[in-house]
Order: structure tokens, then C-alpha cells, then sequence
């Protein structure tokens, strides 16, 4: 049973060979690596070149800079094997994971999706936090699965077949990952949960992601393409209440991001007014009948009663988050509390009681 292994690539050349090394590695051998390089300029398709020219499971193809979605659907597109994942070109595959008995574990499933543990780490993979699934064994898929599994959408194989067959694709530029991640749990038959922890996201300062430089923008494409996706799923009611979950928070994330980036609260609520009325966004979001945690109903109510206090909040809040990232103890401080298994090297020495993390040296 051969796994594809899908890794979009643009200006990776600082990770990327360790992102593949990492998969290649595994004792487990029937794994073909599919790289789709989206225009880069540095020496991305170099280093991936020399890597294939060593080993012939690696795939190189070439694209115009087309975004993350292009890049993952027309790998799924390449691909041959009987399970799809996805490993970002700065993330790595823990070592020992995928062997023979694991492999047997999926083939006597044979679910449409396999969840997977796993950890998020620092930029230098020497502190991780590990992200744990709260079931294990064979559990059924649709909208009551969902709580189960709010994860990267790198911590599943998915079945190629089932993939095509459902139509299920990446689209948009953001949240792209979470869209694709979701239509797969809610679709599915079964999924078998692993109680292993199968990578490592590393939280890389210089992503696209980090480096958005217009928060509200970023959050504005991805509520419409959320509003997208839910507009076409509207049968779906489970799967609709989900969306318009999303939506919710979404919503009070870029009602805070017009906050601090204007002068006053007046001035922010009417630019967030005037998204929600030109987007008809507001059809979406009954915050009478959606859930929300304590935080989120304090913040909105702080918001509509107190509009003064609620944009003082706020931008005291990104001051302080600011001044906070120049001083150097407070960062390792957040460091610390966000990431509490500390790794002694990246040669195997273990630290501690987790043993069962191994990198590549």
C-alpha cells in the first residue's frame, strides 16, 4: 500500500530537506514524496532535484506562483497512492512512525481518513507542546465528529479514492487547510484515531501566515471564503451550523483587528459595519443561536456596551504585545509556558519522559 506524501513548496530552501528527509526515513518504504514547487525563487527545486537524483520517491513539479490550494490539488492530482497526506515544507515527520504494523493497522480498517497525534514546536524545534486526540480506535465521521477533530489538516492520511469520489479540494488562500480538513471528517464513513504523534508543526516566524502584514485583510478572505463554502454545503445542516461556528469567531477576530489598526472605536465599528453589510455576512452570524465560550460573550458584550473601554482594551493589548516581543526574557517566558517539552538536541537524546520523540540529525 503505497502513501503520497504532498509538500507545497515556495521559498522553502531553508527546511525543505529535512521536511523530506524526515518522510523518507521511515522504516516503512512504499512512500512516494510529491513536491509542487509554486514558483519559487530561491533554490527550492535545486535542493529537491539533488534529493531525487538520491532517491527516486521523490517528485519534483513546477508551477506558477498559483497559491498553497493549486499547489495541494494538483498533487492529489500526481499522486498514486492509496492514502494522501500533507506535510508543509517547514514541518517534519517524526521518525518511527509509519512501519509495517501500523500499515496493517490501516489495511484491516481501511477507514477513509486516519487521525493521527501530533506536536506544534518553537522555530527551532527544541521545545514542543504535543497536541493529543481525546478518542482512539475506530470512531464514525459527519457533523458529530467535528469536537473530535479540530487538528491540523497534516495529522490525517486521507484515502485518495475517497477524496476524488466526494470532490473534496482546497480552495481560497486562507484557512484553506481547515476548509479541506473539515469536508473530509464530515464526509467520511469511519476514521481510526492513532495514538501516536505522527509531526511536528514548527512555528515558523517567516510563513505566510505569520507574515501577514494586514491582519483584517487576511481575516476578511477568510470569512467570504468560509461564507463560500457554507453557501454550498447549505443542505448540509450539520455542516452549515459548523461554518457559521467558524464564521462567529472569525467575525470577533477581525472586529478586534479593525480595533487596532484604527483611531477610534467609532471608526473601526463602522469599517467592520460596512464588511459584514457589502458581504452579507451578518445573514450567517445569530449569535442567539450560536455557541460561544465566556470569553467571546464578554468581549462582544464589552464591545456593544462600552465601545470606548473595548477599543482602550485593544490597543493597550497590541502596545503590550509588542513591547513584550523586544524583551528577551518575556519572549523565552512565553516560550516556555506555550512549549513545555523541552528536546536537549536534534541528534534522538530524549528529555525527560518523551522518549517516543526521535529527529532527524
Amino acid at each position: 500500500m503505497k502513501i503520497s506524501v504532498i509538500i507545497p513548496i515556495y521559498n522553502g530552501e531553508k527546511y525543505i530537506k529535512e521536511a523530506i528527509k524526515s518522510v523518507l526515513s521511515q522504516p516503512y518504504r512504499d512512500i512516494e514524496v510529491i513536491c509542487i514547487d509554486d514558483g519559487s525563487i530561491d533554490n527550492s527545486s535545486v535542493i529537491i532535484q539533488k534529493i531525487s537524483k538520491i532517491d527516486d520517491r521523490v517528485k519534483l513539479y513546477r508551477q506558477d506562483n498559483c497559491g498553497v490550494s493549486i499547489a495541494r490539488n494538483n498533487g492529489i492530482k500526481y499522486s498514486k497512492g492509496e492514502y494522501i497526506a500533507f506535510l508543509d515544507a517547514d514541518d517534519i515527520w517524526i521518525q518511527n512512525v509509519i512501519d509495517i504494523k501500523l500499515i496493517d493497522e490501516i489495511k484491516k480498517y481501511n477507514t477513509d481518513v486516519v487521525s493521527f497525534e501530533y506536536y506544534q514546536g518553537n522555530q527551532k524545534l527544541n521545545r514542543l507542546k504535543k497536541i493529543s486526540s481525546p478518542v482512539f480506535g475506530i470512531t464514525k465521521g459527519g457533523g458529530q465528529s467535528f469536537g473530535n477533530n479540530f487538528r491540523s489538516h497534516s495529522s490525517y492520511f486521507y484515502k485518495r479514492k475517497f477524496i476524488l469520489n466526494n470532490q473534496i479540494e482546497y480552495t481560497g488562500k486562507r484557512q484553506e487547510d481547515e476548509r479541506f480538513r473539515s469536508l473530509c471528517v464530515f464526509y467520511c464513513g469511519e476514521i481510526y484515531n492513532v495514538k501516536k504523534q505522527l509531526f511536528v508543526y514548527r512555528n515558523n516566524s517567516n510563513s505566510t501566515t505569520h507574515n501577514s502584514s494586514n491582519v483584517a485583510l487576511m481575516l476578511q478572505e477568510c470569512i467570504v471564503d468560509w461564507k463560500k463554502l457554507l453557501q454550498q454545503k447549505s443542505d448540509e445542516i450539520e455542516f452549515v451550523h459548523y461554518c457559521e461556528g467558524i464564521i462567529n469567531r472569525l467575525t470577533l477576530e477581525l472586529r478586534i483587528a479593525y480595533e487596532k489598526e484604527s483611531t477610534s472605536g467609532k471608526i473601526a465599528r463602522k469599517k467592520y459595519l460596512q464588511f459584514m453589510s457589502e458581504n452579507k455576512i451578518s445573514d450567517y452570524v445569530d449569535r442567539s443561536k450560536i455557541w460561544m465560550c465566556k470569553s467571546e460573550i464578554n468581549e462582544w458584550n464589552l464591545e456593544e456596551r462600552h465601545l470606548w473601554l473595548f477599543h482602550l482594551k485593544q490597543k493597550c493589548s497590541e502596545k503590550i504585545h509588542r513591547f513584550g516581543k523586544r524583551i528577551k526574557p518575556v519572549v523565552k517566558l512565553y516560550e516556555l509556558k506555550k512549549y513545555p517539552i523541552k528536546i536537549n538536541n536534534r541528534k534522538g537524546e530524549q528529555y525527560e519522559k518523551n522518549k517516543d520523540i526521535i529527529f532527524n540529525s
